[in-house]
């Protein structure tokens, strides 16, 4: 029996069989599934490979959360850096008033690493990564 794809199925689902005698077209079942076994294209293949599991990301307003949610806190982030920045270069800026600046950035890092692995976009992850290696070496550096 050769399944050609062709036949119509009926009223209640039933696939008329074929009269006796009668060809059926098409390539046979048997060379499609040597072609699939061997590795050789079909003739016409209109679907590509499935698509590894690992490559599967959050789409549509999922993910276009995260990473919106990320760059704002990203940029906060970095407009509080620049004003720590500016307040470690004024010498009129007492060093315990510098204190709360840091451990607010220390909460905005916390918050940016959390949102971090939901983001799928590298250039971005790059970013928030480095901008958070800026703030621990500030931390550090103001604790000794």
């Amino acid at each position: 029996m050769k399944i050609d794809g062709t036949g119509k199925i009926g009223p209640s689902g039933e696939i008329p069989e074929k009269k006796k005698g009668e060809k059926a077209t098409g390539d046979s079942f048997a060379s499609h599934l040597d072609n699939a076994m061997t590795g050789k294209p079909e003739k016409s293949s209109a679907v590509g490979p499935p698509m590894p599991v690992s490559s599967l990301r959050p789409v549509g307003k999922v993910g276009a959360a995260f990473t919106t949610k990320a760059i704002n806190q990203l940029e906060s982030m970095l407009g509080d850096l620049d004003i720590y920045k500016n307040s470690l270069a004024n010498i009129d800026i007492p060093e315990d008033q510098l204190k709360p600046l840091g451990d607010a950035l220390m909460k905005k890092k916390d918050n940016l690493v959390s949102l971090l692995k939901m983001v799928d976009d590298p250039e971005l992850k790059a970013m928030i990564t480095d901008a958070v290696t800026i703030v621990l070496n500030e931390n550090s550096r103001s604790r000794h």
